[in-house]
C-alpha cells in the first residue's frame, strides 16, 4: 500500500484576531510621527521613559527631520521648583549623518509653542501632542506638536524633551 501523505500545518498566529485593526492615514507624515511615538515607546524597556542617550541621532534626524531636541533644567523661582528649558536644537544639526531637508521653517511663533508644551511636558512627565494653526505666506496651516519626555539614568526628572513638528 502506499505510504500516507502527511501534510505541515501552516504556522497559526492565534492573536491575529485580537489586534485592533489599524487606521491606515494617507499622510506619510501622520504615519512618521506614530512611527515615532512608537520607537520612543519600544526604548522604554520597562522604564516610564528612554533616556537621550537610547535614541540614535542619526535615525531620528533621517526620519523625523523636523525634530528639536529641548535640554531641560532644575529651576527654583520664589520658593517654586519647576523645570525650565535650557536650550535647543535641531536634532539634524546634532546628527553627523546624512538627513533630508526640513519641510517646515519655525517662525517665532512656533519655537514658542514648541517651548510651552515642550516645558509642560518636562514638568508632567507625560508625552503630548497637539495641533496649533500658524500663518504663512499663502494664508494658514495646521501643524501637530508631538512632544516626548526623555529621562537620563539616575536622573530623577526629565532632561530632555523630544519634539516632533509636522503639518497635520
Amino acid at each position: 500500500p502506499p505510504a500516507p501523505v502527511t501534510r505541515q500545518a501552516a504556522p497559526v498566529d492565534l492573536d491575529v484576531g485580537l489586534r485592533r485593526p489599524q487606521r491606515r492615514s494617507h499622510n506619510p507624515m501622520r504615519r512618521a510621527s506614530a512611527n515615532l511615538r512608537g520607537y520612543w515607546d519600544r526604548l522604554r524597556f520597562g522604564r516610564k521613559c528612554p533616556a537621550w542617550s537610547d535614541l540614535d541621532r542619526d535615525q531620528i534626524a533621517f526620519f523625523w527631520p523636523n525634530s528639536i531636541l529641548l535640554t531641560c533644567a532644575q529651576d527654583s523661582v520664589g520658593g517654586r521648583r519647576g523645570r525650565s528649558i535650557r536650550s535647543a536644537n535641531r536634532i539634524a544639526d546634532l546628527s553627523g549623518g546624512v538627513t533630508p531637508d526640513t519641510d517646515i521653517t519655525f517662525s517665532e511663533t512656533m519655537i514658542a509653542w514648541v517651548l510651552a508644551l515642550g516645558e509642560t511636558v518636562a514638568e508632567t512627565g507625560e508625552p503630548m501632542e497637539e495641533s496649533d494653526s500658524f500663518p504663512v505666506p499663502t494664508g494658514s496651516q495646521r501643524y501637530t506638536l508631538l512632544a516626548l519626555p526623555l529621562i537620563d539614568d539616575g536622573a530623577e526628572h526629565v532632561t530632555h524633551v523630544l519634539c516632533h513638528v509636522r503639518q497635520a
